[in-house]
């Protein structure tokens, strides 16, 4: 399943207002029950930490100050490109990166390292 950008702050904000809003119901069940650690819950996890990245990307951008902040959060993005377009998340980092003047050093799975030129 893929995640699709909208453009506005206004989107991703209520996008992470439902998925935390079911976070806490979820919390909330899975104490009562056994089911803390399924697939299922993991999953949920992952999608309400990339719709965290994509909100705080989004306010950020916003702000002069806070563009530094915006081009982390859109390479720790790159993170999840199982979850959403491996293509749209590299290219919006690129461009991020690029207008900071960051260099990209490495990149493996587990971490992408980027340094200010």
């Amino acid at each position: 399943m893929y995640i699709s950008a909208f453009s506005g702050n206004k989107s991703f904000v209520e996008i992470f207002v439902i998925f935390y809003s079911l976070h806490l119901l979820q919390s909330e069940n899975m104490a009562k029950g056994s089911e803390s650690n399924t697939p299922a819950h993991e999953y949920f996890d992952t999608m309400l930490l990339i719709a965290h990245y994509y909100a705080s990307r989004s306010a950020a951008m916003g702000h002069d100050q806070l563009k530094p902040i915006a081009a982390k959060l859109a390479v720790s993005l790159l993170r999840h490109t199982d979850i959403i377009p491996a293509d749209k998340a590299f290219y919006e980092a690129g461009v991020m990166c690029k207008v900071r003047k960051y260099l990209v050093l490495y990149s493996i799975p587990q971490a992408i390292i980027c340094v200010q030129s």
